[in-house]
């Protein structure tokens, strides 16, 4: 939830920004006595596909759930679970995530390769279709 607040604060100031940058255009296609009002129909449509993304991370934010899973000691995989593979991959067990970190892969809990992972420990071999690795660690 703190990436989606910490991306709404960023649009809204982009907004303010585009907003700046209309006004300096506009000035200038006054001076230019409106021939050349190009600049300002591109700011414009910058300003509105901005106006669009925020709208949609608002709503997406008005309806999330956030789920804060609880911690207990089994060391099993579950929902919410953050593993590392012996090749280097980190995977992240949850449901929809909206701004997925980008040093992760992120998958459902629902997908075939979480099904193959629930319930598996730290050190536990998991043959997935035509791949084996090892899960190294479990958070």
């Amino acid at each position: 939830m703190v990436k989606l607040e910490g991306k709404i604060t960023a649009l809204n100031e982009r907004i303010k920004e585009l907003g700046e940058e209309q006004a300096e255009v506009a000035a200038q296609s006054t001076e230019n006595f409106g021939h050349d009002d190009f600049p300002q129909e591109a700011v414009k449509e910058q300003r509105s596909l901005v106006v669009i993304q925020l709208d949609r991370f608002n709503r997406i934010r008005k309806n999330a759930i956030v789920y804060t899973p609880k911690k207990d000691a089994s060391g099993t995989v579950k929902f919410g679970s953050i593993l590392e593979l012996n090749d280097g991959r980190k995977i992240r067990i949850g449901s929809f995530l909206v701004l997925a970190e980008y040093d992760m892969q992120n998958i459902s809990y629902q997908s075939d390769l979480a099904k193959a992972l629930i319930g598996k420990k730290a050190g536990d071999q998991v043959h997935f279709r035509k791949e084996h690795f090892v899960i190294t660690s479990i958070k």
